[in-house]
């Protein structure tokens, strides 16, 4: 959980005192039946649906509640990427990373020592995490697909809440008696100070060339982000009052702000600098995440926090859960959305996979490779295999060819990866690519 605050906090004591808040105040309920209606909020002009997993509403196509895990412990501040979920479990009396594979539902304890971990987030074949086994807060990365675990960050400072995009790693980092973005790039084993202002900057997201964070060298919290390759630093927000919780991905940035004196959503398109006003409604919207076209976050309009999402093209909001425990933090990659649920007396990390058919998960790829052109980063040559094998696997998903698409999407990471060898494109551009073809990988497979 973050915390947007000047003073230096333990984490782990943040932990267990938002821990026994929560406790507190909320209640955890039966679970309710969710009903299929439309309302407009009373002076509020944005649509709001309440969506089953059997209705079309909203621009969401109604899909799938998973339950994923069922432990009557603590899963919380879940994370997910393609066909892998990660979250922070306290099972065995500590706080431990736990993952699992969507399409296998095979669960793996990726940590085991007896120390403290939090903060997880993963991309492609990589799970990072905050550890607290040396007597301060480090970062650790764990290959999914080696097992092998690798100590980030030695310094006897505190490094937290870490975040990752293909080949980068960002935290924040207090070795300077303040807290600035520290970034890692894996293939090189080379750690860059992303700022040195001597005000604090921190809860660092990163996706492909972009890297953003909370910023208060103006007096108070504003959004700043950070294009890696020309290593060119911006504010996103200007205005006076606070803005938090950033989150990034392909071209667009969200946060939350107090601006109209209650937490709302806003955004803002990278590629053209607009900035749009997301939710209206008076209550407070927050921890806001973005994959594509939707972003999800928490929401108390109904007295309780639930989860909410935008279909950014359309404007439509859709509320997913309606019981009436807590649902909050939650993450999205692709399709697939996570969160911590409350509904059965713990927190339990719950999963809504938006039944997008395979051929609108590859148009919206193709949207991508074709934006890479619009901003410069790809030759329309250079990207012109990419979009011929795209357009390929579109023929093949809309004849109902699965098993040809997989192998054809496959080829495609396989030039996307030549592509990022070449330094044609960034690690986390290419990564954003790979997402893509993995989430249209496993929705097949899960089909």
């Amino acid at each position: 959980m973050k915390i947007p605050t000047t003073s230096k906090i333990s984490a782990a004591f943040v932990g267990v005192m938002f821990l026994l808040i929560v406790l507190g105040y909320f209640t955890s309920c039966d679970k309710s039946t969710l009903i299929p209606t439309t309302a407009i909020d009373s002076g509020n002009p944005e649509m709001v649906e309440k969506l089953n997993s059997t209705t079309t509403v909203g621009g969401l196509t109604g899909g799938i509640f998973t339950q994923i895990t069922s432990n009557p412990s603590l899963q919380w501040q879940p994370d997910i990427s393609g066909d892998y979920i990660v979250w922070e479990d306290d099972r065995n009396g500590n706080m431990d990373i736990y993952g699992k594979q969507v399409s296998t539902g095979i669960v793996t304890q990726v940590t085991t020592n007896s120390f403290d971990h939090y903060w997880p987030a993963i991309s492609g074949d990589y799970i990072v995490w905050g550890e607290y086994r040396n007597g301060n807060w480090d970062i650790y990365m764990q290959q999914i697909s080696t097992g092998i675990m690798t100590q980030v960050t030695t310094n006897t400072a505190d490094q937290e809440f870490p975040a990752i995009s293909g080949d980068y790693i960002v935290w924040e980092d207090d070795r300077n008696g303040n807290m600035d973005i520290y970034l890692y790039e894996i293939s090189t084993d080379t750690k860059t100070q992303v700022t040195t202002n001597t005000s604090t900057q921190g809860w660092p997201t990163i996706s492909g060339d972009y890297i953003v964070w909370e910023d208060e060298r103006n007096g108070n919290w504003d959004i700043y982000k950070l294009q890696i390759s020309t290593s060119t630093m911006t504010p996103v927000t200007t205005n006076t009052y606070g803005q938090y919780w950033p989150a990034i991905s392909g071209d667009y940035i969200v946060w939350e702000d107090e601006r109209n004196g209650n937490m709302d959503i806003y955004r803002q398109q990278i590629s053209t600098g607009n900035e749009a006003q997301v939710t209206m409604n008076t209550a407070d919207q927050k921890y806001p995440d973005v994959s594509g076209d939707y972003i999800v976050w928490q929401d108390y309009r109904s007295g309780n926090w639930d989860i909410f999402a935008q279909k950014i093209s359309t404007g439509t909001v859709t509320q997913l859960t309606t019981n009436a425990a807590v649902q909050w933090y939650p993450a999205i990659s692709g399709n697939f959305i996570v969160w911590a649920d409350e509904r059965n007396g713990n927190s339990d990390i719950y999963m809504y996979e938006i039944l997008q058919s395979p051929a609108e998960q590859v148009q919206a790829l193709i949207t991508k490779v074709q934006n890479l052109i619009t901003r410069g980063v790809l030759l329309k040559s250079q990207a012109s295999g990419l979009l011929e094998k795209l357009n390929q696997i579109l023929v093949k998903v809309t004849d109902g060819k699965f098993g040809p698409a997989v192998n054809q999407l496959h080829a495609f990471k396989n030039q996307v990866r030549a592509f990022m060898r070449n330094r044609q494109l960034s690690s986390g551009e290419g990564a954003e690519l790979m997402d893509g073809a993995d989430d249209i990988i496993s929705g097949i497979l899960n089909s």
